[in-house]
């Protein structure tokens, strides 16, 4: 799964400024339960003295490492992000909010109050619980994990913590603070966990770039119109018993060629290396690949025993040199309705728009869908247009549609959606830098 997404067990606000009523110090005021979270960094206009909020969060750390460890997600981000919750207040411009470790854990709390700070409790700006003062006021800050700058003030923050997750101690509690350097009159407030909004909670969000390119039964014939990485076949071989993949007993495997079906002239040879289990890997330059064959027979074997483990005929093609197409595409396989505990691998069938088929080709033979790289999905709740899954085609592959021998597919975690809900994806191919959006949309229901 592409991306996924963990949702905050407490957050909080605590702060050092004054009440409006008696101009007491709120240090001791909890607001755990309230439905918005609050950072600014003023100057007292009373005292001239600094006054700060804060936010303290943190998640599930067994639940977010152990599903790391097991997932095995080595290329992968993860990002904490808090969404803009807009209010009364003059809002600042062109600001920054630093994300750091915290290194005391905390009680989240049951005041509300974010007004006049009247409801006290812990966490509170002296104390991480009942039992436990800061050894710090204003809550232990570690690390800076990162930043993120605000041009208008409206945007989400979104900070890269993929080393607290993947550090051999990690730790996922955050403060969220504003520099000291920044003084100013305005406030920042975000949703927190106890938002009505279910797209607007606190999350630290997985992006997993699983995006695969898998050539199938057909390899290229050298051109001199690409450079040599793209004149490049990446063949691929699944060791499967009784339907489940198994590593094979030698990791000495290898693919060798011959013109011939009956393996009596050989061409060349490609070491092959393990992916994940039971799933291997030959790539080969095309210029070894030049005369005009129309198909040539490949045996996956075993490089040193000469074991013989599969034969496999492979079709020999032209790049294509044609301009770049408009495309028409289906989602084959899309249900209905899904349950947010399925994870479904959706099939896109791709061809050339204006492309037709007639009774003879259809009956001759199935129509095969194209294989289209950078393609990429979005998810938007069609009830208020909201986009609840982007395009990432600017610092992730995390929606980028993958491909194999069938064609292009995409695995779309269930779980992320609210259920009783309508969405609709859409699909964008990636030219240059630019994304051009298909007209087709695919409609689901999540229950």
């Amino acid at each position: 799964m592409a991306i996924k997404r963990f949702y905050a067990t407490a957050d909080n606000t605590i702060t050092n400024t004054s009440r409006f009523d008696d101009k007491s110090p709120a240090t001791n005021a909890n607001m755990g339960l309230s439905d918005s979270l609050e950072v600014f960094y003023i100057e007292n206009e009373v005292s001239g003295d600094p006054e700060e909020a804060r936010i303290i969060i943190k998640f599930d750390q067994s639940e977010i490492v152990n599903d790391y460890v097991t997932g095995s997600y080595t290329n992968s981000k993860y990002y904490l992000k808090l969404f803009n919750a807009v209010h009364p207040y003059t809002l600042p411009k062109n600001f920054d909010v630093q994300v750091y470790s915290l290194d005391t854990d905390f009680d989240e709390g049951n005041g509300l109050d974010m007004e006049d700070y009247l409801d006290l409790g812990y966490s509170n700006w002296l104390s991480a619980s009942s039992t436990v003062a800061w050894n710090t006021t204003g809550s232990d800050v570690g690390t800076l994990l990162g930043s993120a700058n605000f041009s208008d003030g409206t945007e989400d923050l979104t900070v890269d913590v993929t080393a607290a997750v993947t550090s051999s101690s990690p730790n996922l509690k955050f403060v969220i603070k504003m520099p000291t350097s920044d003084e100013n009159q305005y406030t920042k407030k975000f949703f927190a966990r106890g938002s009505q909004f279910y797209f607007s909670r606190p999350t630290i969000e997985l992006h997993h770039d699983d995006y695969v390119e898998e050539q199938g039964d057909e390899v290229y014939r050298y051109t001199n119109r690409l450079d040599s990485a793209d004149n490049t076949n990446t063949l691929f071989f699944y060791n499967y018993s009784n339907g489940v993949l198994k590593d094979l007993p030698s990791t000495d495997v290898g693919i060798r060629f011959y013109e011939d079906e009956e393996k009596t002239t050989s061409m060349f040879s490609a070491s092959a290396g393990k992916i994940s289990t039971g799933k291997y890997s030959a790539s080969f330059s095309e210029t070894t690949l030049t005369g005009s064959y129309d198909c040539i027979y490949g045996e996956w074997y075993n490089t040193s025993s000469l074991v013989s483990y599969e034969d496999k005929t492979y079709e020999v093609l032209d790049r294509d040199n044609t301009i770049e197409s408009d495309y028409v595409c289906n989602i084959t396989n899309l249900k209905k309705e899904y349950g947010t505990q399925e994870v479904p691998k959706l099939s896109v069938f791709f061809r050339k728009k204006g492309e037709q088929h007639n009774v003879y080709t259809v009956m001759q033979k199935k129509a095969e869908s194209l294989k289209i790289s950078n393609v990429f999905y979005k998810i938007t709740r069609i009830e208020d247009d909201l986009e609840v899954i982007p395009y990432t085609h600017k610092d992730s592959q995390a929606t980028r549609l993958s491909y194999d021998a069938t064609g292009n597919f995409f695995r779309l975690n269930m779980s992320l959606f609210e259920a009783g809900y309508m969405y609709k994806i859409s699909l964008a191919r990636k030219v240059g830098d630019v994304l051009q959006e298909l007209p087709e949309s695919f409609k689901f229901r999540v229950t």
